[in-house]
């Protein structure tokens, strides 16, 4: 290849890979100093980059190839450390509590969304069901950081706000392989034109999942303790964590599921693992290194000329999320703790990121969700984001506000 032909693509490619990396990372730490999420930076840094290559055409087909595989291994690195951090036995002891919060939330949330998608704005069933899973699950690292903050996180109100988290987010994930599996049946105008197909394709995902968690539970029992060992320091063993994370992701992907399945599936596998816990800080450097790449891709795909169109659907599925969900979760949690306990713990629901994000982009590459609909889940995600902190603030007690930390993977699960 020749050197001005090399330099066209994988030198550019490289000069924004290194400028995405000192950007986010400064963009970061501006914002944590303002109690901010930093996806934030991330999203509005793709916005700016799709702004840039309008006038200069930086992302060129193969950048954007590129941006696109960090941008993949930035879910894988997102969703591993999300299953990682599941903490399953302990959600098992305490889903008598949280299971009824987190279905009532997801049951009523998820029927406003389709009714208002489909009766409301004339959205397609197949839509409508997409932006319900979409933004079914549950971000809560904003929320538990500032519950640690004031001291309340180790309650047991904040154990049960996390574990409802992750069954949101286990649901959520579910539902999204089930939906991906179900996509080309369900806009078949008679039910019995897609009962039998649809439980072929749902058959043929469970099939895939089994094998997958086989081949799993192999890498997970013998192959990552024999390397682990055969390793002394706590930065190999994060290495063979991840190559583990991209073996399983990549296997699922082979296997046509999504690969952000893969992911979450091979750290909820490992998080069985004791050196999980032990190398969870270390971690961050994966997370802060690779997990930007997806969010500024997600940027890069937001049209900022096109949000005003989609303003009005965006306002009522977030006002009926907002009101809806958030009663849905204080009703049942107001029999378990005070009303003002109750009030922030349903506003700590409410907040979306990750896991929408996800399912919203892949929907979109599938062509079950429109443009307009993917930026709608971008805005609302937005939306919670700035706006919960700011709400939550009046239902924190006062106490001491030191430095926030993460709670810790061997205790609740962690937010994200």
């Amino acid at each position: 290849m020749p050197y001005a032909v090399w330099f066209a693509s994988n030198g550019r490619l490289l000069l924004l890979v290194g400028g995405i990396v000192i950007v986010s990372l400064l963009a970061r730490r501006a914002l944590e100093r303002r109690g901010l999420p930093d996806l934030l930076a991330f999203l509005a840094l793709g916005i700016a980059l799709r702004a840039l290559n309008t006038w200069t055409g930086v992302l060129s087909p193969a950048v954007g190839q590129g941006l696109n595989l960090l941008a993949d291994v930035g879910i894988i690195v997102l969703l591993f450390r999300v299953g990682m951090r599941c903490n399953a036995v302990a959600l098992w002891q305490r889903l008598p509590r949280a299971l009824p919060i987190a279905a009532t939330t997801m049951l009523f949330g998820g029927m406003l969304v389709v009714g208002i998608a489909a009766l409301g704005f004339g959205r397609s069933l197949l839509s409508s069901l997409f932006l319900c899973i979409a933004l079914a699950g549950t971000s809560v690292g904003v929320a538990s950081r500032l519950w640690q903050r004031h001291g309340v996180l180790n309650a047991p109100e904040g154990f049960l706000l996390l574990d409802v988290a992750e069954l949101n987010d286990l649901l959520s994930v579910v539902g999204f392989a089930g939906l991906l599996a179900l996509a080309a049946h369900l806009n078949e105008p008679r039910l019995v034109d897609w009962m039998s197909p649809a439980a072929h394709a749902v058959g043929g995902l469970l099939l895939k999942l089994a094998g997958l968690t086989v081949i799993s539970f192999v890498l997970e029992r013998y192959v990552a303790p024999l390397v682990t060992d055969l390793l002394d320091t706590g930065a190999d063993t994060l290495l063979v964590l991840l190559g583990m994370a991209l073996l399983v992701s990549g296997l699922t992907a082979l296997a046509d599921v999504p690969i952000a399945l893969g992911g979450f599936f091979a750290g909820l596998l490992f998080s069985r693992q004791s050196v999980a816990s032990d190398i969870d800080p270390a971690f961050d450097t994966l997370y802060d290194l690779f997990v930007p790449f997806f969010y500024v891709g997600i940027g890069v795909l937001v049209d900022g000329r096109a949000v005003l169109a989609i303003l009005p659907f965006a306002a009522t599925l977030l006002a009926a999320l907002m009101v809806g969900q958030g009663l849905a979760a204080y009703l049942p949690a107001r029999q378990l703790m005070d009303a003002t306990t109750a009030r922030r713990f349903s506003i700590s629901l409410l907040p979306r990121s990750g896991i929408p994000l996800i399912i919203a982009e892949k929907g979109w590459q599938q062509n079950v969700l429109s443009r307009a609909d993917f930026t709608v889940v971008v805005v609302i995600v937005l939306a919670t984001l700035v706006g919960v902190p700011l709400l939550l603030q009046l239902y924190l007690p006062e106490g001491p506000e030191g430095p926030a930390e993460d709670p810790e993977p061997s205790g609740p699960p962690a937010g994200r």
